[in-house]
């Protein structure tokens, strides 16, 4: 114990911090979510919670959705968050009036809950921190523990964010269809604002260029058979 320092233990509690605010950050998101869709035009007419239902069933999802939409001007975009049970609350926002397909956004976002990336895992949520308290401890060089969280964050935990946007795509599309998902795509990337260079390189969304093409690559026979493929 006498060869722990007070640097270490500055580092230990910066680590344990990291982890913290973290938490409390994504317990931030979700009760934004779920206080927003409180105030939100819910989708429960029988037209949209036929669809919401089929889309379940083939996803195979027994949670509990909720969805509900914000009315706004722009185009309509979707995110999902879990509750510590097993609710799900999808909250979509913009112009009812815009021909981004809803089904395709709501199929995309359920894909994510049946894929159970709402759930997240503790290492993935922390690996960054945790990397970080690793490396100093290795090397006692505060500058390479925090080149080695930004590595960590980079090369690790954006791509794997990213590759959950791929698999939710692909049974988006299952679901509604590829030359749907990828129509809605197109549109999202003509209304998209570009990101600065730093968000891009750490954005947990791929680039819709390379979303559009693994669904291409990924549903090519089916899209030559479309008629208006």
């Amino acid at each position: 114990m006498e060869n722990i320092t007070g640097r270490d233990v500055t580092v230990g509690g910066l680590v344990i911090a990291w982890i913290a605010i973290s938490k409390q950050m994504e317990r931030c998101e979700v009760d934004n979510i779920c206080r927003r869709y409180e105030h939100s035009t819910v989708l429960s007419s029988g037209g949209w919670r036929s669809i919401i239902n089929e889309q379940k069933r083939r996803l195979r999802l027994t949670d509990n959705v909720f969805i509900g939409i914000e009315d706004q001007e722009g185009p309509i975009n979707a995110e999902i968050v879990q509750t510590e049970g097993e609710d799900h609350y999808v909250l979509l926002t913009g112009s009812v009036e815009h021909p981004i397909n809803v089904e395709v956004l709501l199929a995309h976002e359920l894909a994510h809950a049946a894929l159970r990336h709402t759930r997240g895992s503790w290492l993935s949520s922390n690996l960054a921190a945790v990397l970080f308290g690793v490396a100093y401890i290795l090397t006692t060089n505060i500058f390479l523990a925090i080149l080695a969280a930004v590595l960590a964050e980079s090369l690790l935990i954006t791509p794997m964010r990213q590759q959950e946007e791929f698999d939710a795509d692909r049974k988006a599309a299952e679901i509604a269809g590829p030359q749907k998902v990828i129509e809605t795509l197109e549109l999202l990337k003509r209304t998209e604002k570009p990101l600065p260079v730093v968000d891009s390189i750490f954005s947990n969304h791929p680039p819709i260029d390379e979303r559009i093409k693994r669904i291409h690559d990924y549903f090519s026979p089916v899209l030559l058979c479309e008629p208006d493929a």
